[in-house]
C-alpha cells in the first residue's frame, strides 16, 4: 500500500513498544535517544559504572578433593564407596553409599545381627525394583538413627530378606539430610556439622576388597 508514494512500512512508526515500558510517543525518541547518547558520554569520561547492589558473601562448608586424598588409596581402583558407621548401637561395616538408589535398604542378616526383630518392623504396601528390573518385596521397614562422624539423622530402612555382599545402602536422600559430598573417585564423604566444621568419613579398601 503506497500513500504519497511512500510505502506504509517507510512511514513514522505510531509507537514503539518496549517490553513492560509501554509505548513511546514518536516526538520523544529522539530527545531519549540524545539523553541516553549523553549518559554514555558521561559515564565515559568519568569512568562512573552504573550502581550495583552487592551482598556480603561468605564462603562457608566448601567441600572440595584435591590429589592429595589419593595418597591413602590403592590406586587405580573402581571400588564402590563403603564405609563404617554407628546405626543405633552397632557400627555396621560393608555400608554401600549409592547415589543412585531411591531408598535406604537394610538387608536382614544386619537386621538379626543388630538384635531387631520381626515385631519392630512396619508394614510396606510397594516393592523394589533391582538392577534385574526384577520387583522385591520387603518385609517391612523401620526407622533407626544413623551416625557418621557428630551428625545424626534418623533414617528410614526397607528391609530385604536377600542375599547380599552389603549391610546396608544409604542413598541420596540420606545424603541429603547430612548435606553430604561423596566422591568415588577419592573415597570419601564430607559433609558439614551445625558447629560449622567438616567432617569425613574414609572407605576401608581392605575391608572391601
Amino acid at each position: 500500500m503506497r500513500a504519497n508514494g511512500l510505502t506504509v512500512l517507510d512511514a513514522a512508526p505510531q509507537g514503539i513498544i518496549n517490553v513492560i515500558h509501554g509505548i513511546i510517543e514518536p516526538a520523544r525518541v529522539c530527545e531519549q535517544r540524545w539523553m541516553i547518547k549523553k549518559a554514555e558520554h558521561v559515564r565515559e569520561v568519568l569512568s562512573i559504572q552504573p550502581a550495583v547492589k552487592k551482598r556480603k558473601t561468605e564462603e562457608k562448608d566448601v567441600l572440595t578433593f584435591s590429589s592429595k586424598d589419593l595418597e591413602r588409596i590403592q590406586m587405580p581402583h573402581n571400588d564402590a564407596l563403603m564405609v563404617t558407621l554407628r546405626v543405633k548401637y552397632f557400627d555396621i561395616k560393608r555400608i554401600l553409599v549409592d547415589q543412585g538408589s531411591s531408598v535406604e535398604i537394610m538387608y536382614y542378616d544386619a537386621f538379626r545381627q543388630m538384635k531387631l526383630e520381626d515385631k519392630d518392623l512396619a508394614p510396606v504396601t510397594s516393592s523394589l525394583v533391582g538392577f534385574n528390573s526384577q520387583p522385591k518385596w520387603p518385609i517391612g521397614k523401620i526407622i533407626l538413627p544413623v551416625k557418621a562422624g557428630s551428625v545424626t539423622k534418623q533414617v528410614e530402612f526397607w528391609v530385604l530378606k536377600v542375599p547380599s555382599t552389603y549391610n546396608l545402602i544409604l542413598d541420596r536422600g540420606w545424603l541429603h539430610a547430612i548435606q553430604a559430598v561423596a566422591s568415588i573417585h577419592h573415597q570419601v564423604l564430607r559433609f558439614p556439622t551445625p558447629a560449622g566444621q567438616i567432617e569425613e568419613v574414609w572407605k576401608d579398601q581392605v575391608m572391601a576388597k
